[in-house]
């Protein structure tokens, strides 16, 4: 089934994983089948199982989940990583590469490395759970027969399912290394300056690739990464070099201030991020606002500002801010009387809500923060302690009103007003990231 939704959604890279996870899969149960006739024809009988057949038990596991199981997928392992890399490669360059073109010592880096974790498997993950299972039958007295009966159940229930979760994590690092080390190539080949990260956004997105997604890192970054890779001495240090870090030590910081080995996915195990060309757009300051597209770019500038997490400085918001003071609602009206009745009671008309909310603008509020829905426009909000205002510098377009009265908003959809001023704030489904903080000593208050 794995497959076939891989063929039906036309992603090449699902397929090589789940051509990988099969192979594997199946050589997993196969030996694990062998091993366990193996151990029950050794540990028949109603006398006590000691630790001699424990013993004997971990070895046979060993060799067999271990040498023998490493040796049967070490070439659909190779072919996953060549397979893998020229398909990155072709990403970026639209054409097959060449032998000369393809990186062999990365193909042969890749595949020593993951041998490893396939060859050392039992031993890191197994190992102390069926030591563990051998010592309780010790400790209880049961026979032989018993004994055997116990392992082959923990081996072909608990145990199996563990171990098809790991394969599956498995075969998908294993496309995500590849591809990417194949990405990096064709960059430096095709001249290619930046690349930016791309998560898969949706319900099993992890909260790591969220903040890599749509970083973006100059293609330096990403060549001297894999030579560090690739000059690892195990698969040990390829992970001091590029460690799995959690959400939380990287909110809030720009990338530019990253450890390198967060250049290229993967970020976590079992990791579906990528990497895509990139352009830098014009900074802000640079940016006519004034002139016919200019709306593009400033979208593309804050879109970059937003996901790189970076800070605007009170010089590019003064002018965001200059923009936006002549920004409409073309049904403002329609919208203060659906309203009026709710949270904008201190409003006699839609004329005196206009007045001030202008005079928020112009005075700058309180707070000035830029927001993005992923996948959405950039926004610039105002807030004093009663209104919350979200305006589309884009377009200079107001876009919602809140009230902050009694800490809720009611635009919309109630919300406690913590979730949007928090700096790691959440709305009703998404994830804000708040760039800008609370500016110095009321510098944009008189504009």
């Amino acid at each position: 089934m794995r497959k076939i939704w891989a063929i039906v959604k036309k992603d090449r890279y699902d397929r090589f994983a789940n051509e990988l996870l099969d192979v594997l899969m199946r050589s997993w149960d196969e030996n694990t089948r062998l091993v366990i006739n193996e151990v029950i024809r050794q540990i028949k009988g109603e006398q006590v199982f000691s630790r001699t057949e424990l013993d004997m038990i971990i070895e046979a596991l060993k060799i067999r989940l271990g040498e023998a199981f490493a040796n049967e997928v070490a070439q659909p392992l190779y072919e996953t990583h060549l397979s893998t890399y020229i398909e990155g490669v072709k990403d970026v360059l639209q054409v097959t590469p060449t032998l000369q073109q393809i990186d062999h010592r990365a193909i042969a880096a890749l595949q020593n490395h993951n041998i490893y974790w396939v060859h050392s498997f039992f031993d890191r993950q197994l190992a102390d759970r069926v030591t563990r299972i051998g010592q309780t039958i010790i400790a209880e007295g049961l026979s032989r027969s018993k004994a055997g009966k116990i392992f082959e159940s923990a081996l072909s229930n608990e145990l199996q399912q563990f171990s098809w979760r790991y394969w599956e994590g498995f075969a998908n690092h294993v496309v995500t290394r590849s591809r990417e080390l194949g990405h990096v190539d064709a960059y430096v080949q095709a001249g290619v300056e930046y690349y930016q990260v791309k998560a898969v956004l949706d319900l099993r997105t992890t909260e790591i690739c969220r903040q890599m997604h749509g970083r973006v890192f100059h293609v330096s970054q990403a060549v001297e990464l894999k030579n560090k890779l690739l000059n690892a001495q195990n698969p040990e240090e390829v992970k001091q070099i590029a460690p799995w870090m959690r959400a939380d030590q990287v909110t809030g910081k720009p990338t530019s201030k990253l450890p390198n080995g967060l250049a290229l996915p993967p970020y976590h195990f079992n990791c579906r991020t990528r990497t895509v060309k990139a352009k830098i757009p014009p900074k802000i300051a640079e940016i006519d606002l004034t002139a016919a597209g200019a709306g593009k770019l400033l979208k593309d500038s804050l879109s970059y500002v937003v996901n790189n997490q970076e800070q605007l400085s009170v010089k590019e918001l003064k002018k965001l801010v200059t923009r936006v003071q002549g920004a409409g609602w073309d049904n403002m009206q329609a919208h203060f009387n659906k309203h009026k009745d709710e949270e904008f009671t201190q409003w006699k008309s839609v004329e005196e809500m206009n007045a001030q909310l202008m005079d928020l603008i112009r005075r700058g509020g309180r707070d000035i923060y830029l927001q993005l829905y992923l996948s959405k426009e950039p926004r610039i909000i105002f807030t004093d302690n009663r209104l919350f205002l979200s305006i589309d510098p884009v377009r200079n377009k107001i876009k919602t009103i809140f009230s902050l009265k009694r800490e809720t908003i009611k635009a919309l959809q109630s919300r406690n007003s913590k979730y949007i001023l928090m700096k790691k704030g959440k709305t009703i489904n998404k994830q804000l990231l708040w760039i800008s903080k609370k500016l110095k000593n009321g510098s944009l208050r008189h504009l």
